[in-house]
């Protein structure tokens, strides 16, 4: 996909969120290496949006630790996806958020 074709899904309204820049593993970088990550999604998503726009984070492989989520904190990401497959409770926080899967449902008709 193009910076063209996202600019113009962004003006349809459409959201794209970071998942980091290199699609590494969060917990197997240092806490640098994690900002490092961060800080350049965040600069390429800024190149994309010509205002003010949702921080949100769909973890690569649903891998995080904790200096990651501090780093969210810090760069003020509002929402964070994990792959834990259940569905969201409204006490989640909110950097922890679970997903489900369409793999995760079963038809109500198996063949």
């Amino acid at each position: 996909m193009s910076v063209n074709q996202m600019t113009e899904m962004i003006g349809e309204g459409m959201h794209f969120g970071s998942h980091g820049k290199s699609h590494f593993f969060f917990s197997s970088l240092s806490k640098e290496d994690q900002e490092i990550e961060i800080k350049s999604s965040i600069k390429f998503l800024e190149s994309l949006y010509h205002e003010k726009f949702l921080l949100t984070m769909c973890y690569p492989y649903g891998d995080y630790n904790n200096d990651t989520l501090s780093l969210l904190e810090k760069y003020d990401f509002k929402l964070g996806l994990t792959t834990s497959p259940r569905v969201y409770e409204k006490t989640d926080n909110l950097l922890l958020i679970p997903r489900l899967d369409t793999n995760d449902y079963y038809p109500k008709n198996k063949p």
